[in-house]
This record gives structure tokens, C-alpha cells and sequence, in this order.
């Protein structure tokens, strides 16, 4: 049999995608040829009821269809643990706080702390030896990471883009999850974007989100703007102006921008106001931020809810930035009770050694007490 007919026979047998042309064959199914693509070893592992656990050893790579042996866009040496579950929700928990992945699906992970940028390493390290490029700035490293990571992330549901812009749900398998993988996820999740502090009402673990509400990225996801020009009107009659420095993505440079921000608080308080008309077009605002809640954030306190940390979730201010247009509000998360605190402690604490030791200190000094 040929190499055209072989291939003809996989497309009949297996979800193949034979192209049509001069070159149709499956070029990986002639005989001299040392990889196959995944739907052909899906296909062999069906037919053999071979595990690919078994298969390890004699796979040296895992690579994006076009890549030539030896290019960083491998991940060498892959590991098919019986771990995979809890490994992905690892992997999640860290991506969708501090990860960004692009639209041609390279994966990028920021982080500040050397040590949780270490241990980040050390969870990929799991699913195979990867070659990382670091690019190092003021405000922390930057990760990159080979497509093939990006199409396995992309896969397990990490969205491509602005996370902020899409708005996010938590997968399925995290919150549908057996409780050791919501506790997994809640680790990897307050290392990233947690803390662990004491304001004066005792200890409390919290966590943020972003919700963009409007800019011009919207059309680009297929989505439309969540804010009416009238709410954005009255946010400029009566936010706060101010100037914020940011670090410019395309210059890398430092720069300013213009904002305009208001508490939820300040726009409580504006509902109450004596002029009804100023209280109906807060409330219009109120309504709009309520009405488009951090996906993210929801699904994350229905599984810290799920394990016995009960949380509240609170948007905390809205912002316009001026240049852009840009509007978010940034929602937060915390656990709800010293108790609450004790129990994230106890049952899921934060896979950072800095955040850690403040955690196991305060629990250690009888700082954060389980309450009767």
C-alpha cells in the first residue's frame, strides 16, 4: 500500500483531515519518517489499549505541526503523569491570574517574586523539560513559553487575549472539580493574585479581578460595549481626575495617562443624593456594574463556598482612562470571617514562600482563630 492510499485509509479510520493536491499523503506515515501526529497516536493507543504512560520513554518530543527538531518549540522529554487533573489546575490556577496568552498562541507568565517565578518552573516542569525566555524589567519577569504550551492551555480553556476584555469563565472541570482540585486551584490562585492582610477587622485573604466594561477591543473579541455613553458621562461629571503612571507596552517606557476613577462607596452615595436626577444616573452606573460581574471571580468563590470558605464579592472602583477610553472596574474577593481565613490557610494555602510564612505566622501566634 502507498503512502497516498495509507493515508486515505487513516482519514476513513481515524478524525484525520486528509488534504487534497499533488502532496496529500500524510507525509509522517512514511516508513522512514520519526513522529506522528496526535491523531495517529490517538488512533494506535485506541486500537492497542495503550496507555500513553506506557508509550513515555520512547517519546522525545512534543512539538506544533511545522517546528523542526530541536527548536525551543518543543516541550522534550514529555511526562504523561496519572497526575495530569491536578497538574492542569496547577497549571490554570497560576495562568489565568498572571498568564496572558496571544492570538498565535505563545504563552506568556509574569511574575515578581524570584522564588514563585521558580516554582511556576517547577509546576511546568511536570507535564516535560521546557526552554523558557525571560525578559526581565522593573516590574518583574516575564515567561515565555513555546506554542505547543499554548495550544495545550488554550485547550484546557485559557482564553486568548485580555482576560479583563473577555471576561472569563472558570472551566467546568475546575468547578465541577473534586474538592482537591478546587483547593489546588485556590493555592495557585491567591499566590498569584492574593493576599494575606489585616486591616483592622482581622485576617483575611483577598484577591482582585478586572472587568472591562468598554474600549476599543471590544469588536476585535466579537463583543459589544457593557456601557451606555450616558453612564460614561456621568462617571466624567463626577469621578475623580487624576494622572497614573503606567509602563507604556509598545515604548516600554514609562509613561502617564489621565483617568478618572469613583468608589463604589462615592457612587452609593450618589444614589442616596437629594437631586433625583443625580441619583437615578447613579444608579443607571450602579446597575451596569452589577449586571456585568468578574465571571471569573464568581466561579472562584462558588468553589472556595464549595471546600468551607465562605467569601463576599465587592466591585470596588470603576475606571476611565482617558486617553483609551478604557473602562474597568476592579471587583474583590475575600474571605469573609477570620474562620474563613483560618480554613484557606489550613486547607489550601498559597504555594509562595513569602505568602506562606506571613499565613503560617499568624496562624502559629494565634493571630487568626478558628471561631466557635
Amino acid at each position: 500500500m502507498g503512502d497516498r492510499s495509507f493515508s486515505r485509509l487513516m482519514g476513513q479510520l481515524s478524525d484525520y483531515d486528509v488534504p487534497s493536491g499533488k502532496y496529500a499523503e500524510r507525509t509522517e506515515l512514511k516508513n522512514f519518517r520519526h513522529y506522528l501526529r496526535g491523531e495517529t497516536l490517538h488512533y494506535v493507543t485506541d486500537l492497542t489499549g495503550d496507555d500513553l504512560r506506557q508509550l513515555e520513554s520512547k517519546i522525545s518530543h512534543l512539538a506544533c505541526i511545522g517546528s523542526k527538531r530541536g527548536q525551543a518549540g518543543h516541550i522534550r522529554n514529555p511526562k504523561f503523569s496519572e497526575n495530569l487533573e491536578r497538574i492542569r489546575t496547577q497549571i490554570m490556577g497560576s495562568m489565568l491570574s498572571d498568564g496572558h496568552l496571544r492570538p498565535k498562541l505563545t504563552a506568556l507568565y509574569y511574575e515578581k517574586d524570584p522564588d514563585r517565578l521558580e516554582r511556576f518552573k517547577e509546576i511546568m516542569s511536570q507535564i516535560g523539560d521546557i526552554q523558557f525566555t525571560e525578559t526581565i524589567r522593573k516590574d518583574g519577569t516575564v515567561l515565555g513559553m513555546p506554542v505547543v504550551v499554548g495550544k495545550l492551555i488554550e485547550h484546557w480553556r485559557m482564553p486568548i487575549g485580555d482576560k479583563s476584555v473577555i471576561n472569563p469563565k472558570l472551566p467546568d472541570y475546575i468547578i465541577n472539580g473534586r474538592p482537591e482540585l478546587m483547593t489546588e486551584y485556590l493555592k495557585q490562585m491567591v499566590s498569584e493574585d492574593g493576599s494575606f492582610t489585616d486591616k483592622g477587622t482581622g485576617w483575611r485573604f483577598k484577591w482582585n479581578r478586572a472587568v472591562v466594561l468598554d474600549c476599543d477591543k471590544m469588536e476585535e473579541y466579537g463583543l459589544k460595549s457593557r456601557i451606555e455613553s450616558n453612564d460614561i458621562a456621568f462617571l466624567m461629571d463626577y469621578g475623580t481626575r487624576e494622572i497614573r503612571n503606567y509602563r507604556n507596552p509598545h515604548s516600554r517606557k514609562e509613561d502617564v495617562s489621565p483617568i478618572i476613577t469613583m468608589t463604589i462607596k462615592e457612587l452609593r452615595e450618589l444614589k442616596d443624593d437629594d437631586n433625583s436626577e443625580v441619583s437615578q444616573r447613579a444608579q443607571s452606573l450602579n446597575n451596569c456594574i452589577i449586571n456585568n460581574r468578574s465571571n471569573l471571580m464568581d466561579g472562584e468563590r462558588h468553589i472556595a463556598n464549595n471546600v468551607g470558605i465562605e467569601t463576599t464579592v465587592t466591585p470596588m472602583t470603576i475606571t476611565l482612562y482617558s486617553d483609551s477610553g478604557r473602562v474597568s472596574v476592579l471587583w474583590e474577593g475575600r474571605s469573609q470571617t477570620q474562620t474563613d481565613a483560618s480554613i484557606w490557610g489550613l486547607i489550601a494555602p498559597p504555594d509562595h514562600k513569602r505568602k506562606l510564612t506571613k499565613v503560617a505566622e499568624a496562624i502559629s501566634q494565634g493571630l487568626v482563630k478558628l471561631e466557635n
